[in-house]
């Protein structure tokens, strides 16, 4: 934990360093706010990091918290695309004799599959720059905004088909229901206005 204070006060620091800069008028503001940008995705990057890590070190230290589960090898790194650029950790692999399977139980604890790329609030924002220009463009996202390395427009069209859009069953209703005691249609001058009363 004090490791961890440790590291987030040198990166607030940093910060400060960067706005006085920018008040002495050593940086401007638009190159400010980019740097701001980058220590701050920097900062959330190795908390991330950090978290993942502590809970495969306790896991391997407490062997009550995995029951049934030994380790087969250590420090086994994993790349991640997360909204705070590429994250690269390392983890411990477990095998559990009983069920016979392996699993890195750091990546369990995350919520991350085994052939995981990219984390899922990572492909929100893929998927809502893929609604306004092609996966291509899309997966050049993260870099051009600094949040990670770009990805194929492939992983892109992967991350929208994966998308779970909520159907509204047949005969099922919005909880909300407007009504209007009158609608009017605007056409062009050719027709004026028509008033249409609902029925």
């Amino acid at each position: 934990m004090e490791k961890l204070i440790q590291h987030l006060w040198e990166k607030f620091l940093l910060v400060g360093e960067k706005v006085l800069d920018a008040l002495e008028g050593k940086t401007t503001y638009p190159e400010l706010e980019v740097q701001v940008k980058e220590a701050l995705n920097s900062l959330g990057n190795d908390i991330m990091k950090m978290v993942i890590e502590g809970q495969d070190e306790y896991l391997v230290e407490h062997r009550e918290a995995r029951p049934g589960w030994v380790v087969e090898r250590r420090k086994e790194e994993k790349r991640v695309i997360t909204v705070f650029g590429e994250m690269v950790y390392q983890r411990t692999y477990f095998y559990n004799k009983e069920s016979q399977t392996y699993a890195h139980l750091a990546d369990t604890y995350a919520g991350y599959s085994p052939h995981m790329r990219i984390e899922e609030p990572a492909k929100a924002i893929l998927t809502d720059m893929a609604s306004e220009q092609s996966y291509h463009r899309s997966g050049k996202g993260p870099q051009e905004y600094g949040w990670g390395e770009s990805v194929s427009g492939q992983t892109v069209k992967n991350a929208v088909g994966k998308l779970v859009i909520p159907k509204w069953s047949e005969g099922e209703t919005s909880q909300v229901k407007r009504t209007v005691r009158f609608l009017y249609i605007e056409a062009d001058e050719d027709h004026g206005k028509r008033k249409i009363t609902p029925t």
